[in-house]
């Protein structure tokens, strides 16, 4: 089949089982051979080709509304959906995006980019009356979270059909963790209702449920599915079309909401990814040749800091990222899986008890426990050392997986520390002071970049840096501090520039220099333009008499997918727009 000339989905209507097989081997190949040169979630689709095939052939996209939830598992809805020829440009800038995107197709019904959202979603297209069934692909690892349980218990009860299918594959990015993971284990292995079932003669079958249902209940104690008001279908095998095409057919026919509970295997049909999906669950461009691993991180660099401490009874939260988060050295790490506000209470707890605890998690995800930062752990100034990876613009993921919000999410809460390393003398100088000199909620932001490994000397409390007496004043934190050093050094511009390591609290007394040295200002962040330091230092400013020309550099709006350097150029804050802003505000 020409992969090339697909178009929609309709064809699929067509083709016979066989005809399916050779289209999985087909897509398979493309993913594992695009993929490979442009990076992406690898594993994931590679474990969904013939689930996505058969929905497709069973329901009428975009009639029907297919919901992929954790969106990065939609590769094959695209393939089938007409973008074929764009999937050279997957995750590049003004490219094809790695998740779901509304404005790409009218068969991306919602946009989901992080987890657990598609079964509440679900429910709000059949309270819309959007037409046509409305079908939630849910991973195993999205139940974990809270969001996800309470869309569970509420649909499971209402008169509105939704079709969920469990994409069960005892992964999320690793291990799948806690109480329904067992629950879908034991419906996994439990073989005997199945062979039970399958021994009954059809002619008894048809006396109906009165029969069925008791030996179900009996041997499964009861589905954990079914007691929350649902009918469900399981286990079916999730490489199998017929399997596939036989449950999804019930699933369009039934008047009630339906749980399809089935099987597959992240990372099918290659087998390095089989043997260590984690691994192979995103992968980087820079992976190309057989999937190399990239060089140290400051994901991998923060967590050697933090395990060269020897901190004994140091106890890591992660909820669901230990893998992404490059946690694996570390001793003790505790994953709740998708639970980021479970995570949060969880560290909470462990504070006020007065043990050590850290909690890293993605920059983007720290937005989901908002409530538990705020009310468990700053309001109660808790001792927990926070971690935000993938802070600033982040390449490649979209506008889902932006980390530029929190610091004006942390900004306003009370007793809470924020701060970003320019290099990996700065990072080991804080992960030090964040254990072992301080007693507030502290956070250690860092970006999605390499990182040099250097032995400087480092002083915690911010630091002039060039001129103490150049034209203009310059602020700014994180690497970005050495870009703008350089641009400085580079065009022979005389600026005093402030390396803000501490971005909360900021230091008043630098501050105080800049008042009385009256020249202008600039503030630079890869971060939204309200709450953040520009925020606070203007208003400090503004208080003291300062009257000289400030500037703010940072973002207006949500970067999408792309590159960085693209993403830095559209937004105006690359290293020529810095240059043309310094010579602007100094005229």
């Amino acid at each position: 089949m020409e992969l090339s000339k697909i178009d929609n989905p309709s064809f699929l209507k067509q083709l016979t089982i066989e005809e399916l097989n050779q289209l999985a081997t087909e897509i398979r190949e493309l993913l594992i051979e695009s993929i490979s040169k442009t990076g992406g979630h690898l594993a994931s689709n590679l474990g969904v080709v013939e689930l996505t095939i058969a929905l497709h052939k069973v329901f009428n996209s975009p009639v029907d509304k297919l919901i992929f939830d954790v969106g990065h598992q939609a590769y094959v809805h695209k393939i089938l959906t007409g973008r074929i020829n764009k999937f050279a440009e997957l995750r590049k800038y003004k490219g094809l995006s790695g998740f779901p995107k509304i404005s790409e197709s009218e068969h991306d019904v919602y946009e989901t980019g992080h987890s657990s959202t598609s079964i509440s979603a679900a429910i709000g297209f059949k309270f819309a009356d959007c037409g046509g069934e409305v079908i939630s692909i849910i991973g195993d690892g999205s139940l974990t979270s809270g969001v996800a349980l309470e869309a569970l218990t509420f649909a499971g009860d209402l008169k509105e059909k939704i079709i969920i299918i469990i994409n069960d594959n005892n992964f999320s990015i690793c291990k799948n963790v806690g109480g329904l993971s067992k629950v879908l284990n034991n419906l996994r292995v439990n073989k005997t209702y199945l062979g039970i079932k399958k021994g009954i003669p059809k002619d008894v079958k048809k006396i109906g449920k009165n029969i069925i249902r008791p030996i179900k209940y009996l041997i499964n104690n009861p589905n954990y599915f079914e007691a929350l008001g649902y009918k469900y279908y399981g286990v079916v095998d999730g490489h199998d079309f017929k399997d596939l095409l036989k449950y999804l057919e019930f699933a369009k026919k039934s008047t009630e909401s339906v749980i399809i509970h089935v099987k597959t295997e992240k990372g099918k049909g290659y087998e390095p990814a089989l043997l260590n999906s984690p691994k192979f669950h995103g992968v980087s461009s820079s992976d190309s040749d057989n999937f190399k691993t990239l060089k140290i991180s400051y994901s991998e660099y923060i967590s050697e800091c933090v395990n060269n401490l020897k901190i004994d009874d140091l106890i890591t939260i992660t909820a669901a990222m230990s893998q992404g988060l490059r946690l694996e050295h570390l001793k003790k790490v505790i994953d709740v899986g998708i639970a980021e506000s479970n995570a949060g209470i969880i560290a909470a707890g462990i504070a006020i008890n007065k043990k050590p605890v850290y909690l890293p998690m993605y920059s983007t995800f720290s937005q989901r426990a908002y409530d538990s930062f705020l009310h468990d752990i700053a309001k109660m100034n808790l001792k927990v050392v926070i971690g935000l990876d993938r802070a600033g613009i982040v390449p490649g993921d979209g506008d889902t997986h932006q980390g530029i919000f929190d610091i004006s999410m942390f900004y306003p809460m009370p007793n809470v520390k924020i701060t970003m390393p320019k290099n990996s003398s700065e990072a080991k100088a804080l992960v030090e002071y964040a254990f072992f000199k301080n007693d507030n909620p502290f956070v250690i932001r860092y970006p999605k970049s390499d990182i040099e490994i250097k032995e400087e000397v480092t002083v915690l409390n911010g630091e002039w840096i060039k001129e103490t007496s150049g034209e203009i004043n310059i602020i700014s934190y994180g690497p970005d501090v050495n870009r703008i050093i350089s641009i400085c050094e580079n065009n022979s511009i005389s600026a005093t520039i402030y390396n803000a390591i501490f971005i909360k609290p900021y230091c008043t007394k630098s501050l105080d220099q800049i008042i009385v040295s009256n020249k202008p200002l600039l503030i630079y962040e890869q971060v939204i333009e309200h709450g953040n330091l520009a925020s606070a230092v203007g208003s400090y400013l503004l208080e003291n008499g300062y009257s000289s020309k400030v500037k703010q550099m940072n973002l207006k709006t949500i970067p999408t997918f792309g590159d960085t350097v693209s993403l830095l150029t559209e937004h105006k804050l690359d290293d020529k727009s810095i240059l043309e802003e310094i010579r602007k505000i100094c005229d």
